[in-house]
């Protein structure tokens, strides 16, 4: 990262191998996410084959590209305290943490949740 004008001006590195982005590890698929999501309502934490789908009417989805069920961390703007899982009826609470809302999620393998924050 680098300053530019006024802006900031972000390099990263990608392997010879376009395949090999996705061993990188979680916390350096946290990191881009942090900065290429920033503006967005809610953020999501976990492996690479993780995607996030967000919509302008506090809708998202999280889908799983992967083979086996994943934990991921799912985190919005603080005035959410809840997530709507649109499948199953059911209420996610999430707990607070500097001034965001986080919450544990899992998903499961080749599926996908669609939640709407509250």
């Amino acid at each position: 990262m680098h300053d530019y004008n006024k802006g900031k001006l972000y390099v990263l590195t990608v392997p010879d191998n376009q395949g090999d982005l996705y061993n990188y590890p979680p916390g350096v698929w946290a990191k881009i996410r942090e900065l290429v999501l920033k503006d967005l309502f809610v953020h999501v934490d976990g492996p690479s084959q993780v995607a996030l789908f967000a919509y302008d009417n506090k809708a998202f989805i999280v889908e799983s590209f992967r083979d086996q069920k994943e934990s991921v961390k799912i985190t919005t703007a603080g005035n959410f305290t809840k997530l709507h899982d649109e499948l199953t009826g059911l209420d996610l609470t999430g707990r607070a943490e500097k001034g965001k809302t986080v919450f544990d999620a899992e998903i499961l393998p080749h599926s996908f949740r669609v939640f709407t924050a509250k």
